[in-house]
């Protein structure tokens, strides 16, 4: 209780919060993986989707949901056509809605595209007036991101032996959602800065 009490608390810290390809509670309040098995391995997690739900309901707060299959955190706002179109959907459709929601084949790339956006919002001159209104206190160095920097981050991930559940090779090679990385070559590099 005393845990929950002190990441209510947290919420209003921050002005947005954003959730990409976390599983986030179903109606009967369990988290799914796509396939509609239960996700157990993380512990407490219940606690952040009130954290999240708390943030999506301040005023002050813009909270961000990115998935792929609709059991991801902030999704909620879908949640009737996740039931209606997605297998499984009924049963892991996640029920916390998010301010904004971004789907993609791929929540990696609703990811890229967000920050693509920013980096965009805070380096392009003709985006000024969006700048000077909701960037400019901000000191971080947006840098945009390449297709070498997801080939970084999938063998960091690969040597901490995180590995994709969905990939279908026994050859180790990198792959999101089971897709080998050089497939999506083309797809990345158009939507990424190349490097």
């Amino acid at each position: 209780l005393e845990i929950v009490s002190i990441s209510e608390a947290l919420v209003h810290s921050y002005d947005a919060i954003v959730a990409i390809e976390r599983s986030g509670e179903a109606v009967d309040l369990k988290h799914y993986r796509m396939t509609g098995k239960p996700v157990y391995h993380l512990n407490n997690m219940h606690l952040f989707d009130k954290f999240f739900h708390s943030a999506t309901e301040n005023p002050n707060i813009f909270t961000i949901g990115i998935g792929d299959g609709g059991n991801e955190l902030g999704t909620g706002k879908a949640l009737q056509r996740v039931r209606k179109y997605i297998p499984h959907g009924e049963k892991i459709g996640c029920h916390i809605k998010a301010n904004f929601t971004i789907f993609a084949g791929i929540s990696n790339w609703g990811g890229y595209a967000l920050a693509q956006s920013l980096y965009i919002l805070r380096n392009d001159s003709s985006h000024c007036y969006y700048v000077d209104h909701g960037l400019r206190n901000t000191s971080a160095n947006i840098k945009a991101i390449s297709f070498d920097d997801e080939i970084r981050i999938l063998e960091i991930l690969q040597s901490f032996g995180i590995n994709d559940p969905l990939q279908q090779s026994s050859v180790n090679e990198l792959t999101v959602d089971g897709i080998p990385i050089s497939d999506q070559k083309e797809l990345l590099k158009d939507l990424l800065v190349s490097s």
